[in-house]
């Protein structure tokens, strides 16, 4: 009787030693903090949805959400590293003004699944000036403003997209601006 007191005494203890809460275990995490809780591991994807304007089929396979196998779970994983590295060079790629809650896939999204180019809009706005002579160094490399635009008009037109976008040159541009590496 006395063994058995002494058992059941030693398996009480053992259970009181047990953490009360080890924290979820997730099977596939490999962008978002393994660390994360279920609450902001929900939070975090509903917020997904609501910028993509999808539901949670679109990347995961339903109640088996640790599988690889729809293609836009890769995409949406190089998108979490696109939007934390925009993030961590914050100074290098937007204006003073641009808040870090800003920077998120809605960014581009608006809404949708497949982002709308922006470039669109801004090419209505922008002249395509027919071949001229001008006077002065030629800009290099222009794939879709005339090669004659001017030094001047370049700077107009870029001035105007970082205006817009609310980025910096550095947002497209290398410091070797001719070079197309970004």
């Amino acid at each position: 009787m006395r063994n058995r007191s002494i058992q059941n005494l030693c398996a009480a203890l053992s259970f009181l030693a047990m953490p009360v809460f080890a924290g979820p275990v997730y099977k596939n995490l490999q962008v978002l903090p393994k660390t994360i809780t279920q609450v902001e591991l929900k939070k975090t994807m509903q917020g997904f949805t609501e910028q993509l304007g999808v539901k949670c089929t679109f990347c995961h396979v339903l109640e088996q959400y640790e599988k690889d196998e729809r293609p836009h779970k890769a995409d949406a994983r190089r998108m979490i590293r696109l939007v934390l590295n925009l993030k961590a060079k914050k100074a290098l790629y937007f204006g003073p003004r641009t808040k870090d809650a800003v920077i998120t896939c809605g960014m581009c999204h608006r809404g949708k699944a497949e982002p709308e180019p922006m470039v669109a809009s801004f090419l209505k706005t922008l002249t395509f000036l027919p071949p001229q002579i001008s006077s002065g160094s030629k800009p290099k490399n222009l794939q879709v403003l005339s090669k004659a635009t001017t030094i001047d008009e370049v700077k107009k037109a870029m001035d105007d997209f970082t205006t817009e976008l609310g980025v910096k040159c550095e947002f497209c541009h290398s410091q070797q601006q001719a070079k197309d590496d970004r």
